[in-house]
């Protein structure tokens, strides 16, 4: 009876996440292509940006907007680019967080985020998403990073929702053996920040908080 209790909530759990999915206007994650162009180079200081390979999303997933010259990949994240295992905040259109990754991190963290990109703009649900997260990394598909990588997100165009904008930051991205207490035990309200994994995030994300003098680019008009 129990067995059966259980596998029926499960079924009207996904039937549910799955009819929410479909009510989502994915449109409102779109942006002109220009002004998405201007705010992912808006994550790093020019003299990166400038040369940097520029994604945006479109139809499909994020596609190639601008070849660039040097290793970095900037674009604009989404809500459902990064893990969350909070799914009311998959898909919310008023998050954006300009990122640009270095050749590590281009190799390993980007292929997550285009995935993720790829599966949300079809609607997916959030739970299928993170499968798909974890199939991928179980499978190989997806690279563990394994030596240090970081990205730029110093923009002053980053926003959480609801017009709350996101701290300038540089993000270190470290192998999942390392924990917090390796590097120091430092809280969540300290300017330097780590964030330890999971099965969908097997990594270990350092946030390393910058005064406001040190953005990098102004929002762009």
């Amino acid at each position: 009876v129990m067995f059966r209790s259980t596998l029926i909530a499960s079924v009207l759990f996904l039937s549910a996440a799955a009819a929410a999915s479909e009510g989502i206007d994915i449109s409102a994650f779109f942006m002109p292509r220009a002004e998405e162009i201007a705010i992912a180079r808006s994550a790093a200081p020019a003299k990166v940006s400038e040369r940097a390979t520029i994604m945006v999303l479109a139809k499909d997933g994020y596609e190639i907007a601008v070849k660039g010259s040097n290793s970095f990949v900037c674009l604009v994240i989404r809500s459902f680019g990064n893990p969350t295992h909070d799914h009311e905040y998959m898909y919310m259109p008023g998050i954006v967080v300009p990122e640009c990754l270095d050749e590590n991190a281009a190799k390993t963290i980007l292929p997550v985020q285009l995935h993720r990109a790829e599966l949300a703009v079809r609607k997916t649900p959030p739970h299928e998403i993170e499968a798909a997260v974890r199939g991928g990394f179980q499978s190989g598909r997806f690279q563990r990073v394994e030596t240090v990588a970081f990205s730029y997100m110093m923009s002053e165009a980053m926003t959480f929702g609801g017009g709350q904008r996101g701290p300038a930051h540089v993000m270190i991205y470290l192998p999942d053996d390392y924990t917090n207490d390796m590097i120091g035990g430092f809280s969540f309200k300290e300017r330097f920040v780590i964030v330890e994994g999971g099965p969908d995030q097997p990594f270990v994300a350092a946030n390393v908080y910058l005064p406001d003098k040190a953005i990098a680019v102004k929002k762009p008009e």
